[in-house]
């Protein structure tokens, strides 16, 4: 399974790269800040889906060539996620915080740090995403995948029982 906001955040690098084209001369970095807000179905149990409503606060700094080129894109995202029983409504939010890099030039969407990380009483980790991430928007796949990464890999069990 994709992380459906790693790529919502690839969609917005995108549209950033499109937005600000090639400006004359040596620009120093660009920095601004961006609201990210969706929501996805993170997983499907028996009996209900899991939603996961994300708002999230997207530092973006560029960098240029001297041509005026994008040459990097450093994302640092930091909102919550809020993890919905369709049926129920029972919600879990919880905090989440993770920097990404993005190469123009290769595509490569590389996401480093603690991404998810869902603790319940009683259950422990329920959702655990941490380590480096590579994924590649020429084939629409993870490259790497270092450390835990259960929203990546698609095991939502535990965010099952959880909201269960």
């Amino acid at each position: 399974m994709r992380s459906t906001r790693g790529l919502a955040a690839l969609l917005l690098v995108v549209g950033i790269l499109i937005t600000f084209a090639p400006a004359a001369g040596a620009v120093p970095p660009d920095r601004f800040t961006t609201l990210m807000e969706g929501r996805f179905v993170i997983a499907e149990c028996p009996g209900f889906s899991v939603v996961d409503q994300f708002f999230s606060d997207v530092d973006t700094t560029l960098f240029f060539d001297q041509d005026g080129n994008v040459t990097e894109v450093y994302l640092m995202i930091r909102g919550t996620d809020s993890y919905v029983n369709t049926e129920t409504g029972r919600t879990i939010t919880m905090p989440s915080s993770f920097m990404v890099h993005f190469d123009p030039e290769t595509l490569l969407n590389m996401s480093t740090g603690l991404q998810y990380r869902l603790q319940v009483p009683g259950l422990g980790n329920v959702l655990l995403d941490v380590g480096r991430t590579v994924f590649d928007l020429n084939t629409g796949e993870f490259v790497v995948l270092d450390g835990p990464h259960q929203v990546a890999e698609g095991d939502t069990s535990g965010i099952c029982l959880a909201l269960q």
